[in-house]
């Protein structure tokens, strides 16, 4: 086995590749089936992750003496302490930034409004706080056993002596990876392509579609390079911010939380959302300057950051809604 592990094909291990195989043959299998299967697997995986995590955090905690390290010898303090904790802060924000945009491939099968607020105040601050508080104690108990400072669950998981304990974790982060992967790297994309696509692809063809450009693109090479990460990453949540801003102000400040559902449907270029030829320019006009300065900030933080803020109010547009005037909106709650 430990031989299959020393090469390496386009990046990956002939291990790693028949690893990754199995797992993308199994998520293919998860998506033929259409958004119901995914819920089952999804309803199916939370309790087995949660029981399994908390069962794995008593263990370590134990095995620590009963308390655990809250920090390490060279923790950063003051300023630079502050800056790691907001820069992790916002990247953190730009992972469920993704979620926020396509939250209505989630929500649109949802018996009630207050279904969604129920399922979202157990599975995200509370659910949060819980796994949360299981990091630390892992962490924690880690570092005072032996001093190791853990990156992902992985490392904790190949440091269990306990085989049964071992296993069970091992196949928990399996169940895991497969339950992420579904709903931030196929749910989202196989929508996107069926609305591009109607005539073309429905929800399976769409799943196959995104199986294979996740298989073409080689993502452990991008994984692999932590710079190409944080980049991407804070790259991405300052596109987000913006956008979700533009999205936020329309829904709530100029619309009232109203939207005329049919006309969302219309090709006629007479509907309410066309504006022109299907762009609205006034909030891309909103859109642009509000990313360029977040990007600016973001990836060349500095002097520049004010250049740029000097050029992009100096270019603004005069005009501030986003809806074209002299359209009347005509939006039903």
């Amino acid at each position: 086995m430990k031989g299959l592990d020393e090469n390496s094909i386009l990046g990956l291990s002939t291990l790693g590749w028949l690893t990754f195989v199995f797992l993308w043959i199994v998520q293919v299998f998860i998506v033929s089936y259409g958004m119901d299967m995914i819920r089952k697997y999804e309803a199916f995986a939370g309790p087995i992750i949660l029981v399994t995590m908390i069962t794995l955090a008593i263990w370590m905690f134990f095995q620590a003496g009963g308390s655990i390290a809250w920090s390490t010898h060279n923790s950063l303090v003051g300023g630079e302490m502050w800056r790691t904790i907001f820069a992790g802060g916002a990247l953190w924000v730009s992972i469920y930034a993704t979620f926020v945009l396509n939250f209505c491939d989630f929500t649109r099968s949802s018996q009630s409004k207050k279904s969604i607020v129920r399922g979202n105040f157990w599975g995200i601050p509370i659910n949060m706080l819980l796994f949360g508080a299981i990091v630390v104690v892992l962490a924690g108990a880690q570092f005072k056993i032996n001093g190791t400072i853990i990156g992902s669950p992985s490392d904790i998981v190949q440091t269990v002596p306990n085989t049964l304990l071992l296993v069970a974790a091992a196949l928990a982060l399996l169940v895991l990876t497969i339950a992420v992967n579904l709903m931030a790297n196929f749910v989202a994309p196989i929508y996107a392509l069926t609305n591009l696509f109607p005539k073309h692809l429905n929800f399976r063809r769409a799943g196959m579609a995104s199986a294979v450009i996740g298989l073409v693109i080689l993502p452990w090479n991008l994984y692999n390079n932590p710079t190409v990460i944080v980049y991407f990453l804070g790259g991405l949540g300052a596109l987000l911010g913006p956008l979700f801003g533009v999205v936020m102000a329309d829904y709530w400040l100029l619309r009232r939380a109203k939207i005329n559902v049919p006309e969302l449907f219309t090709e006629e270029r007479t509907g309410a959302y066309f504006y022109r030829n299907g762009f609205n320019p006034r909030a891309i006009a909103a859109f642009t300057p509000a990313a360029i300065i977040s990007l600016a900030h973001r990836l060349r933080p500095g002097p520049r950051t004010a250049v740029c803020l000097l050029v992009v109010l100096w270019s603004r547009p005069r005009s501030h809604r986003l809806l074209p005037a002299g359209r009347p909106e005509t939006s039903v709650p």
